[in-house]
């Protein structure tokens, strides 16, 4: 079985956190066209090089405390430090190990590790719009206040369990995209004092995904147990893997003459009745 990870410890390579001018930790803006027109140049025009230094990842091997920059608490962490981060522990009990989709079948309502794992599966053309159209189009919230905690991109090493030994040997590196969404509970029946956070992560440099993943994560939580809530669960949960809606769009291609010729005879049958038996 694979070892599970804390991506709080991996080696960082981006990191950007744009609820804070000046963080806990780096800003690591890494490789990243995001922030090439708003770079000030000086009065000759010439853009200012950072030390080389500050672009390298944590080295392998190094543990955290001899390189605490590249290894910064995550911004919920903080949150929660200062006392405003909602408690969710409870829901802890309910939902105790992941969710596997491809062992279980699917049930609504769902926990919120099969959500996670059912969006983190999804194809992010098709996310980004649901997040934009429940989150932010006609169907959201129109006040819904869109504020990232931060956004990283790390890579980590893949472990799994040694059969003879039980010890963890990693296998391989995988770079993956993690996003920390932060929602103020400001609607009726929520505590103002506190922000909750919703989860996001991607393979590879998918920041996009990790990003509507995160928003949708809030989204589900704080619509619970409602049609709105109900519905976006569903459309999460059932339509939103791209293997399974392309399968579906590849198979209209197949023969329907069946299906086809029988809705031609209803129709001629419904025409007979409204021309009263005359064809």
């Amino acid at each position: 079985p694979i070892v599970p990870d804390d991506s709080e410890h991996t080696s960082l390579l981006r990191r950007v956190v744009p609820a804070h001018r000046e963080p806990e930790g780096p800003q690591l803006l890494g490789r990243t066209p995001d922030y090439t027109a708003r770079l000030l140049s000086d009065r000759d025009g010439v853009v200012p090089r950072l030390p080389v230094e500050d672009a390298r990842p944590t080295p392998e091997g190094v543990a955290a405390e001899e390189f605490a920059d590249r290894t910064p608490r995550r911004y919920s962490r903080w949150l929660a430090e200062q006392g405003v981060l909602a408690d969710r522990s409870h829901e802890a009990a309910h939902d105790p190990e992941p969710f596997d989709l491809a062992l279980q079948p699917v049930r609504l309502p769902a926990d919120r590790s099969a959500l996670l794992s059912a969006m983190a599966m999804a194809e992010t053309g098709g996310l980004v719009s649901q997040w934009y159209r429940s989150i932010l189009g006609p169907d959201g919230y129109a006040d819904e206040k869109v504020t990232l905690g931060e956004v990283r991109h790390a890579r980590t090493v893949i472990r799994v369990r040694h059969p003879h030994t039980g010890r963890p040997v990693g296998i391989g590196t995988i770079e993956f995209s993690e996003c920390e969404a932060i929602a103020h509970l400001d609607s009726r029946g929520e505590d103002t004092s506190t922000f909750d956070v919703g989860y996001g992560i991607a393979v590879g440099s998918n920041e996009r995904k990790a990003i509507a993943m995160a928003e949708l994560d809030l989204g589900c939580h704080r619509a619970g147990d409602t049609p709105e809530g109900h519905a976006l669960q569903q459309i999460l949960m059932l339509t939103s893997d791209g293997l399974a809606s392309n399968g579906f769009l590849e198979h209209l291609k197949l023969p329907h003459y069946v299906t086809f010729r029988s809705m031609l005879d209803r129709a001629a049958a419904a025409g007979e009745i409204a021309n009263g038996g005359e064809r």
